[in-house]
């Protein structure tokens, strides 16, 4: 069966603010709204296919990047334990909590966020220096609609 609940925050991780004692929630601030809800670690920070991705032939690939951060978030799991018990960290272990740490970094919404934003900023400055040398730019388009066939659909000028 194939995953479609992928967590961006590790449930494992989520799991350590849950209150064990009165009740098995973990409260949230939810900056949009400027609410605090109460939820479980199963239902929040998840979004339906957030890591699934095309493949080569086109097919929507579910698994692949869920099934390796599961791997990793095992590993950091036990090293997590490891740290709240005193124990001494090994240099693999350290190699693969920092590496976890740094998975967790840049697999948030946010992150996703900015990096397309940074993109678009970049690929809007790169239209407007292309623009600006209108032969150029003029033979770019050409060039793109004979390959694609795709028209534009309004003069180069705009």
């Amino acid at each position: 069966m194939r995953k479609k609940r992928h967590h961006y925050i590790p449930q494992f991780y989520l799991n350590g603010f849950v209150d064990h004692n009165n009740e098995p929630y973990i409260w949230v601030y939810d900056k949009e709204g400027n609410n605090i809800i109460k939820s479980t670690a199963k239902d929040i920070a998840v979004t339906e296919h957030y890591f699934s991705f095309k493949d080569i032939s086109g097919i929507k690939d579910s698994d692949s990047i869920e099934n390796f951060i599961a791997e990793l978030e095992g590993i950091a799991a036990s090293i997590l334990k490891k740290i709240f018990n005193n124990n001494t960290l090994n240099d693999n272990e350290k190699m693969d909590f920092a590496y976890f740490v740094a998975l967790m970094m840049v697999r948030v919404p946010n992150f996703r966020e900015n990096i397309e934003t940074a993109f678009a900023e970049t690929a809007k400055i790169f239209m407007q220096f292309s623009a600006s040398h209108k032969e150029n730019f003029e033979a770019m388009v050409k060039r793109y609609q004979e390959e694609t066939g795709n028209d534009l659909g309004m003069p180069i000028e705009e």
